[in-house]
């Protein structure tokens, strides 16, 4: 529910919960991952695989109450939450809620793994094929050079009857 001001009217959105959890449960994060909306009376609906045993979980962390102080409508940092490192994302909703996500430095580090690993299996295979192909075309136009250069080679010790074939213009 939503009031304006002075004026004798408000706007009530019934959200479907089904339809929430679908849409916030398609969210992977990867393991140990927590998602969590946190409405303005600091009642925590989460949607992860993981959910935080006690109770104000997201609410009671440093990070989301520094994130509800400040400003910025959305932002991200690396924190510690119970001796392990992650990564909290929080975005502000208008009705004074705010969808944060704590996801493990470990899963960013994986991803970021797995881009490096492609990264370098792609630069390897770029390399090799780049190597294929200037042997081949060093291949193709030193051979027509050869033959030239050995006709030439004949015509220089006498025999005028050479007939140089190149498959080159």
């Amino acid at each position: 529910v939503r009031k304006f001001g002075s004026f004798k009217a408000a706007i009530l959105v019934d959200v479907d919960p089904q339809k929430m959890t679908e849409i916030m449960s398609s969210l992977d994060f990867g393991d140990g991952s927590i998602l969590s909306l946190v409405l303005p009376d600091n009642a925590e609906l989460f949607y992860s695989e993981y959910v935080p045993e006690e109770q104000g979980f997201v609410a009671s962390q440093q990070c989301y109450q520094d994130a509800v102080a400040s400003e910025e409508n959305e932002g991200a940092d690396y924190v510690k939450v119970n001796g392990k490192s992650y990564l909290f994302i929080y975005s502000k909703i208008s009705n004074g809620s705010g969808l944060c996500a704590f996801i493990p430095e470990s899963n960013i580090v994986a991803v970021a793994n797995n881009i490096r690993l492609i990264t370098i299996v792609l630069v390897v295979l770029s390399t090799i094929v780049s190597v294929v192909m200037g042997i081949g075309l060093s291949a193709s136009i030193v051979k027509p050079i050869d033959q030239i250069s050995g006709g030439l080679k004949r015509v220089a010790e006498g025999d005028f009857t050479v007939d140089i074939q190149a498959d080159r213009q």
